[in-house]
């Protein structure tokens, strides 16, 4: 599976905004990477032949972590806001095959993905605090987070890739929902 992620990663970078040429086995090496990280997990959508057709992943950094990959600003935003009562989940990546872009399904995958936290929260009655990074000329991925309830956290860093462009930090609260856990009658 992870392979298979790699090769749609691989292909999805390959096109706006980002236009990155990676070669097979340094996309292999990001998914890697990230399957490595503390508490990943995510949801993945496979064709019949076997093509990843989407997929969204998250982790769990701890507070060292999400500032040395992700800065002392949205550490600090973190820990001064939740981290003592909500779980931080870094949203790794959400990626559709471009043979399958359009159709909805970043959207869909994405509602996955929350519902597999969200049962999460509901089960241990702990929060979670979603944290993403978006580049500002992703208007697609930036109208599907947007529409899953995501808001900026007034956080922004340039772009290592793109001078002059600026990706900005974005978080989402997930609740118990009581009626889930079994609370509310």
């Amino acid at each position: 599976m992870l392979a298979a992620a790699a090769e749609t990663c691989r292909l999805c970078f390959a096109g706006p905004p980002w236009y990155e040429r990676l070669t097979p086995d340094e996309a292999r090496a990001r998914v890697e990477r990230d399957a490595a990280r503390p508490g990943f997990a995510g949801v993945w959508l496979m064709s019949p032949e076997g093509t990843m057709v989407a997929a969204s992943w998250y982790d769990r950094p701890d507070p060292f972590t999400l500032e040395a990959e992700r800065g002392a600003a949205l550490r600090f935003f973190a820990d001064t806001h939740y981290r003592a009562q909500a779980d931080v989940i870094w949203m790794r990546e959400t990626v559709v095959h471009p043979e399958f872009q359009g159709l909805g399904l970043a959207t869909r995958i994405k509602g996955w993905v929350h519902d597999q936290i969200q049962d999460e929260v509901d089960r241990t009655g702990r929060m979670a605090l979603l944290l993403t990074r978006m580049r500002e000329d992703n208007p697609g991925i930036i109208a599907v987070n947007r529409g899953h309830g995501y808001e900026p956290t007034g956080i922004r860093v340039e772009s290592s890739q793109a001078p002059g462009t600026f990706h900005e930090y974005w978080s989402r609260e997930l609740t118990v929902d009581r009626a889930a856990a079994g609370t509310v009658s």
